[in-house]
């Protein structure tokens, strides 16, 4: 995967946990920690379940 991504495939709080156990190197790099906090500012609470609409995300609706 390559960091420098601006569209990285994690959308929700497991996914990027799941990421920090499996790769801490790419979690810490500084456009994934970005996308997390834009992740968890765009979805609110939802941000913490595990199922996102993918398409209503990609459209920037809040859910």
């Amino acid at each position: 995967m390559d960091s420098r991504s601006t569209n990285l495939p994690f959308k929700t709080f497991e996914e990027y946990q799941n990421l920090r156990r499996q790769n801490p190197d790419l979690y810490y790099k500084t456009e994934v920690q970005k996308q997390l906090h834009q992740m968890h500012q765009q979805l609110g609470p939802q941000f913490f379940t595990s199922h996102i609409n993918n398409s209503e995300v990609a459209n920037g609706k809040r859910l």
